[in-house]
């Protein structure tokens, strides 16, 4: 019985997993309620979550409550956390001023919500956080073979900004963009992608065969191939400090020899030079040309559709004038057909700039002493999101009240180039939502990176790097990550690594057998 029961808790943690990430390709699935949409994940979330209604059910008649709390005291506290943060949005729309997307925040901020609740509801055990680490990391491995096609044949989730039919890209002669799979924004993947990089990461350092090893090595440059055509600084950044760290890190474990330890380091050092080197020149100029002969054969085949003549015309009737409702191209003399056989027009020469021009970090420094740039940009918006801080330094102003106040602000507006969302999760939750909310944010976040740091360095010392280790890489990247994305209030899936960082801490200082019963 017992078995069974962890194995439906795995079920319902992969469909849960699964849907907040991918759940954007299956727009189909998406029901229209007015002002909620119940996507496949809160679908399964209602489900899911009277599951674990149940299960705490169970708990409250053999009155293991208190128990289940004390053991994961720290994920009650980040369920708090979420509870808390939605109560005081819920207010605001009820009590207060909503502005356009309020509701859709807290809605997002709900999904975050019971996501934790089911999440640490139903994993248990260690092994149900090393299953929960497997299967992110397969997602990064995933999104990293569908950024690379997406490269090749374009972005394929409608609603992105680089979304665009094949007459939209003939006229605007771009075919190649910075990848987004199935998020709305190439930093919003560069951000998913450097937390999963970190799990490999980890993976890396607990590797303790040489084959292990070198398969991790291979997929976290198979993550990173794609992601550093997002342009993204903050992620090549971040990316240098994580390498710095697992080599650092691999020397420091003693239960391996020093032959095996600078052999592995020497390996991460190797491909990292050749990667900087070559690799990602040789990245960009072969996506391109990728790109470049796929849509040679997509726009070739749709001048010749075009072109074909109308069978619906009788023989001995000549059509003399173009029918209005079919597409009209211009016309290209070079590929005036002289034969029966059709002469396709050449593919022109498309831009992309997008992939071999990268905003590198001396063009944003240069930028910004010049009073323009990401750098700039970014300054002024933490600017403005103090100043609407002290408005109301306790409870904030209102969900998505940020964006209604500097669209509102023409000085501001002018300083940040008229871009109004926060890019930072610390200036959003704190303008938006008041001082109580995020110290209390910061109070988990800096004891479980405390905590975590301890305990990994004890795990250094004794043997080799664990579940602190784990916890302590998660927590400090993800403190990074949230610069990263315009706005990760509604970005519900990379909350999904803060949970797991939570469940290590919890589960990182019992046995591996030790579980609670769920029926």
């Amino acid at each position: 019985m017992k078995s069974r029961s962890a194995n439906l808790s795995r079920f319902a943690i992969t469909l849960l997993i699964l849907s907040s990430i991918f759940g954007n390709l299956f727009p189909f699935l998406n029901i229209d309620l007015g002002f909620v949409i119940l996507t496949p994940l809160r679908s399964l979330l209602i489900a899911v979550g009277v599951y674990s209604l149940i299960i705490w059910l169970g708990r409250f008649k053999r009155k293991e409550v208190i128990a289940a709390l004390k053991k994961d005291y720290m994920g009650w506290c980040a369920v708090f956390f979420f509870a808390a943060w939605f109560a005081l949005g819920a207010g605001w729309i009820l009590f207060g001023t909503v502005s356009g997307n309020a509701v859709a925040d807290v809605v997002g901020i709900f999904t975050a919500f019971m996501l934790a609740f089911c999440c640490f509801t139903l994993i248990n055990t260690r092994r149900d956080v090393h299953y929960f680490l497997k299967l992110l990391v397969l997602s990064g491995v995933i999104l990293s073979v569908l950024a690379c096609l997406e490269l090749v044949i374009g972005n394929f989730v409608p609603g992105t900004r680089y979304y665009l039919t094949l007459e939209e890209k003939i006229k605007n002669k771009q075919t190649i963009f910075s990848p987004t799979t199935v998020f709305y924004n190439p930093n919003d993947f560069a951000a998913f992608m450097l937390l999963c990089l970190s799990l490999v990461c980890y993976c890396i350092i607990q590797a303790n065969t040489i084959w292990k090893f070198l398969c991790y090595l291979v997929i976290a440059l198979l993550m990173v191939i794609p992601t550093v055509l997002t342009n993204s600084t903050l992620f090549n950044i971040y990316v240098v400090i994580l390498i710095v760290l697992t080599a650092v890190t691999l020397l420091l474990v003693r239960a391996r020899t020093w032959r095996l330890r600078l052999t592995q380091v020497a390996a991460i050092a190797l491909v990292s030079i050749l990667f900087v080197t070559f690799g990602m020149t040789g990245i960009r100029s072969t996506f391109v040309e990728l790109n470049r002969s796929y849509f040679t054969v997509q726009i070739q085949k749709y001048y010749a559709q075009a072109q074909k003549p109308d069978n619906s015309t009788p023989p001995d009737q000549n059509q003399t004038e173009p029918d209005a409702s079919a597409p009209q191209f211009p016309e290209d003399e070079a590929s005036t057909p002289t034969e029966p056989e059709m002469i396709y027009p050449e593919l022109p020469e498309f831009n992309t700039t997008v992939i071999t021009n990268p905003d590198t970090l001396n063009d944003q420094l240069n930028g910004y002493q010049q009073n323009y740039g990401t750098v700039h940009i970014r300054k002024w918006l933490m600017f403005a999101g103090l100043d609407y801080f002290m408005d109301s330094p306790l409870i904030g102003n209102g969900p998505d009240s940020f964006y209604e106040q500097i669209s509102q602000d023409a000085d501001y507006l002018q300083q940040t180039r008229r871009i109004t969302n926060p890019h930072c999760f610390y200036i959003e939750l704190l303008s938006q939502y008041g001082g109580i909310l995020l110290a209390i944010y910061l109070g988990i976040i800096l004891y479980l990176a405390i905590r975590s740091g301890l305990q990994a360095i004890r795990e250094l010392r004794r043997e080799q790097p664990g579940w602190g280790m784990l916890c302590f890489l998660l927590v400090g990247i993800f403190s990074a990550v949230v610069f990263m994305p315009s706005s990760i209030v509604r970005f519900t899936s990379i909350w999904i690594f803060l949970i797991l960082a939570v469940c290590a801490f919890c589960k990182g200082t019992y046995p591996q057998d030790e579980e609670y019963p769920n029926t």
